[in-house]
């Protein structure tokens, strides 16, 4: 169903509306539960990714390949989890089905090569500020780098004209503008996302972060994960990988090192490695 006046749509059932948006695998949503369990293990995933032979055989592929630069082929997903660790091979698992989910409304005003290379970009960011800043939701840094923006994709597939309309206007005021996508589609990219998330039944700090990337300051119970997220989109398209090119990047995320408790060094070495980051991003997206 594609949505062409958007008008008549509430924000409240829109998501409901859309009956055929695609569905996360049942293997990722038992692999999401599982990260809330503090008792799974590294042989609990393995079980359950191994029930899809389609996702078993792109993560093997992805572990293999020169992203992660391994001495040895892997040849289970239970290797695969035991040398990349749980969160690892979970946050690939999730990254594969989000790339694998959309792929109508494409133009060339909103490419997916674009917005999947900014997504893992900021992925990657996210993981590296959580891992050097020691920071405690570092498990769903690349999670939610990976899915902050998934609203433009599902607006861009479900709602397209009114999404690249809402575009067209960013562009010519030369920011990005939620104020723009509310005018034109009664709703935003970041409210769809949450929406879309709390429908796939993934975990709650990621459902907050996904819906107040553009505010986390405003963020309830998980301030620090949508700090995180707001950051990395911030770095990313600050460093030429936005999601929407020809717009002006989002502002820095205020108090940004106060409420992540950050070394200014951190955001520093980042930006040092930001090269690499954007070629081990490009890999991923390849061997997806």
């Amino acid at each position: 169903m594609v949505i062409t006046t958007a008008n008549q749509h509430d924000l409240s059932n829109l998501v409901d509306e859309i009956h055929d948006l695609p569905s996360f695998p049942a293997a990722i949503q038992r692999a999401t539960a599982l990260s809330q369990d503090p008792k799974a293990t590294a042989a609990d995933l393995a079980a359950v990714i191994q029930v899809d032979p389609a996702l078993t055989a792109k993560i093997l592929r992805i572990t293999n390949s020169a992203f992660y630069g391994l001495s040895r082929e892997i040849c289970t997903v239970k290797e695969g989890v035991v040398i990349l660790g749980f969160s690892a091979v979970r946050s690939l698992a999730v990254a594969v089905s989000a790339m694998k989910m959309f792929t109508g409304g494409e133009s060339t005003i909103f490419k997916h090569e674009d917005f999947w290379l900014h997504s893992t970009c900021s992925a990657l960011v996210a993981q590296q500020i959580s891992r050097l800043g020691r920071l405690p939701c570092s498990d769903e840094a690349f999670t939610a780098g990976i899915l902050h923006d998934i609203g433009k994709i599902v607006l861009d597939q479900y709602a397209h004209q009114e999404f690249i309309l809402a575009v067209l206007t960013m562009r010519r005021e030369a920011k990005y503008d939620l104020g723009a996508e509310r005018r034109t589609i009664n709703t935003t990219h970041a409210e769809i996302g949450r929406q879309l998330g709390e429908r796939w039944g993934l975990p709650e700090p990621l459902c907050e972060t996904i819906g107040n990337h553009h505010a986390p300051g405003t963020a309830g119970k998980y301030p620090m994960l949508a700090m995180l997220a707001a950051l990395a989109d911030y770095i990313c398209s600050r460093n030429g990988v936005p999601s929407v090119a020809n717009i002006q990047c989002p502002p820095a995320p205020s108090n940004v090192l106060s409420v992540l408790k950050l070394a200014p060094s951190v955001l520093k070495d980042v930006q040092k490695q930001f090269p690499d980051i954007r070629l081990e991003a490009e890999k991923l997206i390849q061997e997806v």
